[in-house]
């Protein structure tokens, strides 16, 4: 969603693209939706024109390939492989996150986050206290939020931990 401020009595806005993609749903409302952004800097340009007088004004959307992997097998493997549960295409500058992680009984054996000046930590399949959690299904709760909008977004699933 695109929101500007209404073209001044008189004069007329239209939204553009300045570098990206993107779908417009009316290019002349100040407040659209915007559909097919590719992954990385959208910018859009909202121009309004009365007469000769022209004002201009630009809005950065970034799109981030957010990869949540369905396993991991903390069992120290040669170079680090695979041994810790890592969200790519996390923008932890620019949003807060939080992770969760429940086992099937419902109970919380991890928690991190980059809330407060907290350091974001991957889970290494141990529980709060360092103790390896045995093998077995997991599941978890993501909310990220924006820096700059406090726009939300949450996203859950599970997470199979194995050993072998």
């Amino acid at each position: 969603q695109l929101v500007a401020d209404p073209p001044i009595a008189g004069g007329t806005g239209k939204w553009t693209i300045v570098d990206g993609t993107g779908s417009f749903e009316n290019d002349t409302e100040n407040d659209t939706k915007v559909s097919g952004l590719s992954k990385g800097l959208n910018t859009y340009k909202w121009t309004v024109t009365r007469g000769a007088c022209k004002m201009e004004d630009e809005v950065e959307i970034s799109i981030f390939d957010l990869v949540i992997p369905e396993g991991f097998s903390p069992n120290n493997d040669p170079g680090g492989y695979n041994n810790t549960f890592r969200i790519n295409g996390l923008n932890l500058p620019n949003q807060t996150a939080e992770l969760t992680v429940i086992n099937g009984a419902g109970t919380e054996v991890f928690h991190t986050s980059n809330l407060n000046g907290n350091e974001w930590n991957d889970w290494d399949g141990r529980n709060s206290k360092g103790i390896d959690l045995p093998e077995g299904t997991y599941y978890y709760l993501l909310k990220l939020t924006s820096k700059g909008n406090g726009q939300i977004f949450k996203k859950s699933g599970f997470i199979v931990l194995k050993r072998y």
